[in-house]
């Protein structure tokens, strides 16, 4: 594993797993063929490539024609994702152009990819977080909606009712 990549139990909101991050990257690297084809293969035409466990997610989802990132480009993804979570922590930063800064870091760490692959993964990731982020939220807004709540009218005749009587 290259340095600064992540541990392969990385998970949660602050990190993707490391099947997830090469979903992710399979996904940048389909959107950019045009940019670097050399990011990523259709698995029609990668079956052939052995591929380890990171693959294994693309490996059960695709039909042919989900793009299996290289391996290259892979390492790379994950060190972009150490970057990623050192900028945003568990959160997201809230400041203004934030994929923008991100793009320019990872130009900065990778000045041989094209500043296009850089702000897709920026983009595609920050909005991936966003996401995260919303669900949790959503999860803990419903759980508060589930709690019983005392009406006013139970409070008020609880307040009436007098033990022993």
């Amino acid at each position: 594993m290259p340095s600064g990549s992540l541990p392969s139990g990385a998970t949660g909101v602050a990190s993707l797993s490391r099947q997830a991050l090469a979903y992710v990257a399979g996904y940048v690297a389909a959107k950019c063929a045009t940019v670097d084809s050399t990011l990523g293969k259709i698995t029609s035409d990668a079956s052939e490539v052995p591929r380890d466990e990171r693959y294994a997610w693309i490996d059960t989802l695709s039909r042919g024609g989900l793009t299996v990132p290289s391996a290259r480009w892979l390492d790379e993804v994950e060190q972009l994702e150490v970057l990623f979570t050192t900028m945003h922590g568990g959160d997201v930063d809230r400041g203004p152009g934030v994929v923008r800064r991100l793009a320019e870091a990872a130009a900065l760490k990778f000045p041989q990819l094209h500043p296009y692959v850089l702000r897709k993964y920026a983009m595609t990731r920050t909005q991936l977080r966003v996401r995260e982020i919303r669900r949790l939220i959503g999860d803990r807004e419903r759980l508060r909606k589930e709690q019983p709540t005392c009406s006013r009218e139970a409070k008020r005749a609880r307040l009436y009712v007098h033990p022993g009587d």
